[in-house]
């Protein structure tokens, strides 16, 4: 038996693709391979297909073709795996020499890329968050060891997993070792709704300050920009959101640093 290369592509792989181009049919993969022959022909194409897919969906289209073509350089590269796919749902199969052509994407998110992705817990949930439709923000996650947006999805997803009624109790007894003095309001019991990166405008009185401010100002620009209608600070995308009927709490999440002190929000 000849020798062949494997190149294969995982699940946050093929979720960048997806959000760099909705439409390239790959949904319900979560992993894709091809396989070339020492020169280079493409013998096979296989794919794993998540739990519940359509195992007769016929997934050609353009993101198999830029995958493909990412597949292409990599062999020529000798960027090669030999991770061999396992298929508990059954497989989609691309065979033979039939060339699968497609323009070249610049820009290919998954192009070059040599890091292992850090796995996102409750993936179908997060494909549904508009994080997910953000290439830099995605990207970070997966690849950063640094990246305080994965830190802050994996914790409240195992919070709400394994200790979805009592994760608020323990992290306001551990607030109270810090704090002493925290007072809460009456209710703060209920266990509140978590949001993570919710947009939210800047509050009306904190707007009008930030404008007289800029009224008083001697920065003539200033000065004029403050006669603009337009807010004159665009919306903050918060961290966490804790929100039940008595309290709202905005909180930032940090990894290895503190909270600037430019912040104004």
């Amino acid at each position: 038996m000849k020798p062949t290369t494997k190149i294969r592509f995982t699940e946050p792989q093929i979720a960048l693709v997806m959000c760099a181009h909705p439409n390239c049919n790959l949904d319900r993969l979560t992993e894709l391979s091809f396989e070339f022959d020492q020169a280079g022909e493409i013998i096979d194409c296989t794919g794993t297909i998540k739990d519940g897919g359509n195992v007769n969906h016929d997934y050609a289209g353009s993101g198999l073709a830029r995958s493909y073509e990412t597949a292409r350089r990599k062999f020529t590269a000798r960027q090669t795996s030999a991770t061999i796919l396992q298929f508990p749902n059954g497989e989609r199969r691309w065979g033979g020499n039939a060339p699968m052509k497609g323009s070249r994407c610049k820009d290919d998110p998954i192009a070059g890329e040599r890091r292992e992705a850090f796995a996102i817990i409750d993936q179908d949930e997060f494909q549904r968050h508009s994080k997910f439709r953000k290439p830099r923000d995605l990207k970070r996650m997966l690849y950063y060891k640094t990246s305080e947006d994965w830190v802050t999805w994996t914790v409240f997803a195992l919070l709400k997993r394994y200790a979805p009624k009592t994760w608020w109790s323990d992290l306001v007894k551990l607030a109270r070792v810090q704090n002493s003095r925290l007072i809460l309001p009456s209710g703060w019991e209920e266990t509140p709704e978590v949001k993570l990166w919710e947009c939210v405008p800047s509050p009306p009185r904190y707007e009008t300050a930030s404008r007289a401010r800029m009224q008083r100002s001697n920065n003539k620009v200033w000065v004029k920009r403050s006669d603009d209608p337009r807010p004159v600070e665009g919306e903050s995308e918060i961290d966490i959101i804790l929100r039940n009927r008595v309290l709202v709490i905005f909180a930032e999440a940090k990894l290895g640093s503190d909270i600037s002190s430019s912040t104004t929000t």
